[in-house]
């Protein structure tokens, strides 16, 4: 019998390809015979994580339906909402921030990604699907300060304008 989850030599099984192609019909077969959605490739990309990546909308929806594990982390430690932030997915993130129990905190984590790597038009999308303009890292750091760090003028005039603090410290009291 064959085996609908074997690997190649870079970890990737079927599944891998036809969520990195876009081939939802060839999905849908893969995981009707049985393939596995949380076998993760060399670089520790699971199909979801390869489908929000390239931007797959049907194919993300079609694998998390199949039980495909939205809490999944790459060898970089990017989950699939970092991903498609880093994309510009606009479509998958808007998929993604309901596939977890906290859709709102997935939203300033996709916020705080945007702001990491300078992309503003991802931040206006952030910001007006609900991402609090105040959201702070785990080390305390909010986002408005984070976007001044990294000079991008425009997300700081955009989050300025969605109500973030101009006045707000970070964790050592610096504002």
């Amino acid at each position: 019998s064959f085996e609908w989850s074997r690997a190649n030599a870079d970890g990737a099984t079927p599944l891998h390809w036809a969520a990195r192609a876009g081939h939802l019909a060839v999905a849908k077969v893969l995981l009707e015979k049985g393939a596995r959605s949380d076998i993760a490739d060399a670089e520790g990309r699971t199909p979801l994580l390869l489908a929000a990546a390239e931007g797959r909308l049907e194919l993300v929806q079609h694998l998390l339906k199949s039980g495909a594990d939205p809490f999944a982390r790459d060898r970089d430690g990017l989950d699939a909402l970092a991903l498609a932030v880093d994309g510009v997915r606009k479509d998958v993130v808007d998929v993604l921030r309901w596939s977890k129990p906290d859709g709102k905190g997935m939203l300033e984590a996709g916020l705080l990604r945007a702001v990491e790597s300078g992309n503003v038009e991802m931040i206006e999308h952030l910001l007006l699907l609900g991402a609090d303009a105040n959201a702070r890292d785990p080390e305390g750091s909010c986002v408005l300060l984070r976007a001044m760090r990294v000079a991008l003028p425009d997300a700081v005039h955009e989050l300025l304008e969605r109500g973030a603090d101009a006045n707000v410290a970070d964790a050592e009291g610096r504002t």
